[in-house]
């Protein structure tokens, strides 16, 4: 499974605020673009996708995976502050739910840490606010190949 694959999966899964999440993703020349046509909210990784690689005790190949996800809301320029905070609450709790769905994989996920969280206020041309985590995720290797 690749990495885009599984973070698309994992996305389907939310229904954090009792809302469905889109999965965007794209180069950063595309991005204001993608989000006009955004279905918010959505998951949003930013692209390239960076990884390191190394041999694990057993000989299989390690990928860990460098991350940048947004957690984005619909959002006004003239939102009063208790609007923003609101929108950053509900990022915050899909977030929240991300991060359980990727413990509870231990099928696909060897290991996951986030860095630190930075709150973003009306990206893009339409206006969408919420979260953004960097996100380290090292895959369980399944092949049957060893080095």
């Amino acid at each position: 499974m690749t990495i885009k694959n599984l973070i698309s999966f994992k996305v389907a899964q939310m229904d954090a605020n009792n809302e469905s999440y889109s999965f965007l993703h794209s180069e950063k020349d595309w991005q204001n673009l993608n989000g006009d046509q955004a279905i918010l909210p959505a998951v949003y990784m930013d692209m390239p996708i960076k990884y390191r690689t190394k041999t694990s005790v057993t000989g299989y190949k390690e990928k860990t995976y460098i991350l940048m996800l947004l957690f984005l809301f619909k959002s006004e320029l003239d939102d009063s502050p208790g609007q923003q905070e609101i929108t950053f609450l509900k990022a915050e709790n899909a977030q929240q739910q991300f991060e359980i769905i990727l413990d509870n994989d231990s099928d696909n996920i060897s290991s996951w840490t986030s860095g630190e969280c930075i709150q973003v206020l009306n990206l893009f041309d339409c206006n969408m606010s919420g979260v953004m985590m960097p996100l380290e995720v090292t895959l369980r290797n399944n092949d049957s190949v060893c080095l």
